[in-house]
């Protein structure tokens, strides 16, 4: 039998272990900023709640992702989904049209801090470098 300590230790430990698996998995703050780059909707020191777990994102979600070749991370919206068809225009900056169909798992996400920095650039984006939605903003800095 487990005596009255006993079960406080292990109450204790399995909301630890339930916490931090919330925390990893499910949601997340983060402050934009640092290596997160700044927005016009969220600015710089912004708190903002992050969900990991959906499984597909809607036209203009705010997403924070990861850029495929440089491994930067950067907050950006999602303009297209699996499915759409896109054709974009060339901009100034030399930037190539794009005209493709998304396949499933693929978004088409752009960034304001350039088109370097998105799938103007780089493409498609597949699912696995979304890290998450932003959700709530928790504080805002200004």
């Amino acid at each position: 039998m487990y005596s009255k300590l006993g079960r406080t230790v292990t109450f204790i430990f399995g909301v630890i272990i339930l916490g931090w698996l919330t925390w990893t998995f499910v949601v997340s703050l983060i402050v934009v900023g640092g290596q997160i780059q700044p927005m016009a909707e969220f600015t710089k020191n912004d708190i903002l709640f992050l969900q990991h777990l959906p499984r597909s994102f809607a036209g203009n979600s705010a997403v924070l992702y990861t850029h495929p070749q440089t491994g930067s991370v950067f907050l950006g919206y999602v303009l297209g989904v699996p499915g759409d068809a896109l054709k974009t225009e060339p901009i100034e900056d030399g930037t190539e049209p794009i005209h493709t169909t998304l396949s499933k798992n693929e978004y088409f996400v752009i960034t304001e801090t350039g088109p370097e920095n998105d799938s103007r650039t780089f493409g498609a984006l597949h699912r696995g470098y979304i890290r998450g939605a932003v959700f709530k903003q928790i504080l805002r800095a200004d």
